[in-house]
């Protein structure tokens, strides 16, 4: 879907991932898997590439394939409980050139305790040109069906390192 590609590009850009994510490379196993155990989002730290601050509004513009889109990305004071997790709820409502809306999506983020910001999933609607529902193809959330939560932004990023975002087969898989 051409909207979940802008969509996935405006989250990325609002929060500074960039180049980070796009890369098909894994991460250090040992690194995710350390930071993936339980109880490392006891006292989580703010991440300052991808801060969590609720009340946070950024805007964007962007084409694909020729079309232009606006994206209205608001970090909210609400949270949802995933795998025991705390996850702070992103709204993020992509629009076309003409204002109809082409994609409303609900992520889930969590920094931990060392200030990684994981990804755990997305409750994601697109609609097709007249506000009629399209599909909610891409939703996911880890724990569920084996999607697993990603690592979108580390504490300490550097630049070549990557790391997978998202991984529900057959829902969302970012990056392959």
């Amino acid at each position: 879907m051409r909207a979940n590609r802008v969509a996935a590009w405006g989250i990325s850009a609002v929060l500074g991932v960039g180049a980070l994510t796009t890369s098909a490379a894994m991460g250090s196993a040992h690194t995710i898997a350390t930071a993936q155990k339980a109880g490392h989002f006891g006292h989580p730290r703010q991440n300052l590439y991808f801060p969590l601050r609720p009340g946070t509004v950024t805007r964007y513009r962007g084409t694909d394939e020729g079309e232009r889109f606006v994206e209205r990305v608001v970090v909210t004071t609400r949270t949802k409980r995933i795998q025991g997790v705390r996850a702070r709820v992103v709204s993020d409502v992509l629009r076309r050139r003409d204002g109809t809306l082409a994609e409303k999506t609900q992520d889930w983020y969590a920094a931990d305790d060392a200030g990684n910001v994981w990804y755990f999933g997305e409750d994601t609607a697109t609609f097709d040109e007249h506000g009629h529902l399209d599909s909610r193809e891409g939703s996911w959330q880890a724990g569920r069906h084996g999607a697993v939560r990603g690592l979108i932004m580390p504490a300490h990023p550097h630049p070549s390192r990557a790391f997978r975002q998202e991984l529900a087969r057959g829902r969302a898989t970012r990056p392959g």
